[in-house]
């Protein structure tokens, strides 16, 4: 039977090797996990002392997304995997959630079937995808538009983003921009880009993990002005990573810039 805690900063060795093997493309570096300390929704699962899962569990209003799930390569097919998902949806019923999302490899079978027999359906798809250091310095040799400006977004430019991108999660934007007004050390920075006073590009930056999540454009004429202006807020020069959802036309425009496409996933999602 797993035991479950948060973690520690201790806890950082045991960490990182399980979160390197499971996620070997998007292991998390020292500062995020020092950040993530004291979020109880941070939880590594024990067997006798010893870290054979864990889970990034968050609450972002009514909206709930289970983050990140990780069983050890030696110990999995022992039922473990059913345990961390019984105490995320335990987790989430706690907190009151009304509708918890998760990402997950469209290829990934095997995870797929597993959420759906926790009621998860397929909901829509997103493509994540990585600019590289070579890209990105060609992006930003070209001219700025003049008539564009980017600037950080607060709790008064909610209705400026919901009404120009409607489909965005309204209780993960709210959560967030109030989140960011409150605190925003280590928190990732609500950018909008304005076009002749218009709002055209909406990314939440993550300016460690040096990427949006999400991205919104009303055209992708505009993505490339968009990266130009994000070099005064990246702390990691080496590339961008980019992830947006339901967007066929900035898929064929990324593809045909020849970015490299890191994660295709399904947006899976349970009503609680």
């Amino acid at each position: 039977m797993l035991q479950f805690r948060q973690f520690k900063e201790e806890d950082w060795e045991d960490f990182t090797k399980l979160n390197t093997e499971a996620f070997p493309r998007d292991n998390m570096k020292r500062e995020i996990y020092l950040n993530s300390i004291g979020n109880d929704g941070f939880i590594g699962a024990y067997v006798e002392d010893k870290l054979i899962g864990f889970l990034i569990l968050r609450i972002l209003g009514d909206y709930a997304h289970l983050g990140q799930i990780a069983v050890a390569e030696g110990e999995r097919g022992k039922g473990y995997g059913k345990q961390l998902m019984d105490y995320s949806i335990n987790y989430f019923k706690e907190n009151n959630s009304e509708t918890v999302g998760l990402y997950v490899e469209t290829k990934n079978d095997i995870a797929i079937n597993l959420y759906h027999k926790y009621g998860f359906a397929e909901k829509f798809e997103s493509w994540h995808y990585w600019i590289n250091k070579e890209q990105v310095k060609e992006i930003e040799t070209k001219e700025k538009n003049v008539k564009a400006s980017i600037k950080v977004l607060n709790i008064e430019n909610y209705d400026d983003v919901i009404n120009v991108f409607h489909q965005i999660n309204r209780e993960e934007l709210r959560s967030h921009l109030e989140k960011y007004q409150e605190s925003p050390v280590n928190t990732s920075i609500p950018l909008g880009l304005f076009v002749k006073g218009q709002l055209k590009v909406y990314g939440r930056f993550n300016a460690i993990f040096s990427g949006c999540r999400p991205f919104y454009c009303t055209n992708v004429k505009h993505v490339d002005e968009f990266l130009r202006r994000l070099s005064q807020y990246r702390e990691d020069k080496k590339y961008y990573r980019i992830t947006f959802e339901k967007d066929e036309d900035l898929t064929r425009f990324f593809d045909s810039k020849k970015y490299n496409l890191h994660h295709h996933m399904w947006i899976m999602e349970k009503k609680m």
